[in-house]
């Protein structure tokens, strides 16, 4: 795995644990806080995985 594919997996899984302690939260401020922060790492992820995808592309023509 590259740089960018660890940094990925580590950010999904910090968001993956994010979702689950927003699930069992009980303050609902604390919740919102929290489920924002994990929906922006899940965003971040899927932006590192789309640039990555594009600059493959780009490096085999």
């Amino acid at each position: 795995m590259n740089k960018k594919q660890i940094a990925q997996t580590a950010i999904g899984a910090i968001a993956l644990g994010l979702i689950v302690f927003w699930l069992f939260s009980k303050g609902p401020v604390a919740g919102k806080v929290i489920g924002i922060i994990a929906n922006a790492l899940i965003l971040a992820s899927m932006v590192i995985s789309f640039v990555a995808e594009e600059k493959r592309k780009k490096d085999t023509r």
